[in-house]
């Protein structure tokens, strides 16, 4: 039997039992398997609206090139989420799709119709950053994920977080690659987040700067890949430094 969906047209027992995701949780479901290429590994089911995705026949790899919804490769410094996504054309097998959209890829699917399942971070050359690769396994029991990661760069002394988890791991690289730059404050965080930052590069220095959003007692040079500074976000605009430690 190959993957394939079932939907609930027969009163499915797994639907009837609000299937989320089922497998083996020992690893991530979703790996990188080359520069741009990211698998769905098989022996996993997950719900999708009134259907339940069946991949317990073969691997499915996604690349830029085929399963994006809207060009044909990726940029570089990005944030892409994967989609599991009932197919348009009628057909039983599962589809999934990569997009910059955080609520639901285009192409035709809505918010009822897909579900985001995961997502990464390319790097500078524009392949999957490993170390970013999330999926529903990384998840509190709320669907809420729990840990993100993300690379910004500061313009005019802010960054501004495209994630929803409630632990960011930011990346943080100086404006127009200066050697040096400051950073002010952080943007779309909500109270209770947790930010953890670090610098992109080790030939440029981020400054954190203690004032208005960020309380951090003095100023935290970030000027080692390794150095850390974690915040608490006390506000939509306001963060105060929980930890740090400088590594180099």
């Amino acid at each position: 039997m190959g993957n394939t969906i079932n939907f609930n047209t027969g009163g499915s027992i797994a639907l009837a039992i609000n299937y989320e995701i089922q497998g083996p949780y020992s690893d991530k479901f979703l790996t990188k398997q080359a520069a741009t290429t990211l698998r769905v590994n098989k022996e996993v089911f997950i719900r999708v609206d009134d259907a339940v995705f069946c991949v317990n026949d073969a691997d499915v790899d996604l690349t830029a090139a085929s399963d994006l919804d809207t060009g044909s490769s990726f940029d570089a410094s990005e944030t892409y989420y994967v989609y599991a996504c009932q197919p348009l054309d009628g057909t039983l097998e599962p589809d999934f799709k990569i997009s910059k959209n955080a609520t639901y890829p285009a192409g035709g699917w809505t918010a009822d119709n897909s579900r985001k399942i995961g997502g990464f971070e390319t790097d500078g050359a524009a392949e999957i950053s490993e170390s970013t690769v999330w999926d529903l396994r990384s998840t509190d029991l709320d669907g809420m994920v729990i840990t993100e990661n993300e690379n910004k760069t500061i313009a005019s002394g802010e960054i501004t977080s495209a994630g929803t988890a409630k632990i960011r791991q930011i990346t943080v690289d100086t404006q127009d690659s200066d050697p040096t730059d400051d950073l002010d404050k952080i943007n779309s965080v909500n109270a209770g987040d947790l930010v953890i930052l670090r610098a992109a590069n080790e030939a440029r220095t981020v400054v954190v700067k203690n004032g208005t959003h960020i309380k951090c007692g003095t100023d935290f040079s970030l000027d080692s890949v390794y150095d850390t500074i974690t915040l608490l976000c006390i506000g939509s605009d306001t963060c105060v430094q929980i930890a740090r430690s400088s590594n180099a």
